[in-house]
């Protein structure tokens, strides 16, 4: 298989985590760890195998849906098992040396999470900082209407005027998505990553987020490549 164009940016909305744990009849803060899981492997151990098979990498930019603004609001007992289970991954990847050269950069309202959760964060943003092959955008407390009116009122205040609202969003260096897949058969933004994704080519897959596989990645990455055209409006 060959690919004509591939994307350089690509934002996933892995969703379906407590769905598939009671499909599955297990416990739900399990079903949160497998859905952790599944990210890395995508990030991590697909990269590797695409590169290997076709000799180029799929992107150079990933941009997760990790936790909402939104999903902040349930009950404490499920916020408490999620950031667990960050605080967790966070602190294994900073010390995994098979982790190198992806970039971890995170993004949202950092201020609402648990404090030994914001520690982590900043460690991992810190030990992966000169890295440069990939970069793994981190949505977390993340919501992108909130992300836009934020920057708007910064750049609205700030003392030096060549300053943008660009700029001053979470991800300042993050390039427009070219590709977005959803998950779990939901067809919606749920307010992800708005100011960079206006021209995305989007993917809505039934499987949900644990089940989605390496295969039906790859007939996303050739209908994208092969099948569509993007005209940018023109």
């Amino acid at each position: 298989m060959r690919f004509a164009k591939l994307p350089e940016h690509v934002a996933m909305t892995l969703d379906g985590n407590r769905r598939w744990a009671d499909a599955h009849g297990i416990p739900r803060k399990l079903g949160i760890r497998y859905g952790i899981k599944k990210t890395e492997e995508i990030m991590y151990e697909w990269t590797s195998r695409f590169e290997k098979e076709f000799g180029v990498k799929p992107f150079s930019e990933l941009t997760i849906h990790a936790l909402t603004l939104q999903n902040m609001g349930r009950p404490k007992e499920q916020i408490d098992e999620l950031m667990d289970a960050f605080v967790e991954t966070f602190s294994v990847a900073r010390l995994n040396k098979s982790y190198k050269n992806v970039r971890v950069i995170f993004g949202g309202e950092r201020h609402l999470l648990r404090e030994d959760l914001q520690m982590e964060m900043n460690l991992l943003e810190t030990a992966t900082k000169s890295f440069t092959k990939y970069k793994f955008n981190v949505c977390i407390a993340y919501d992108g209407l909130a992300e836009i009116e934020r920057a708007v009122k910064l750049a609205k205040d700030f003392p030096y005027k060549d300053i943008s609202a660009k700029d001053l969003m979470y991800f300042p260096e993050a390039k427009p998505i070219d590709l977005y897949i959803r998950t779990s058969g939901e067809k919606r933004l749920s307010n992800f990553m708005l100011y960079y994704i206006g021209y995305a080519e989007m993917f809505f897959v039934d499987s949900l987020a644990e089940d989605f596989t390496y295969d039906q990645f790859i007939e996303i990455m050739d209908e994208y490549a092969n099948k569509r055209q993007r005209r940018f409006g023109k």
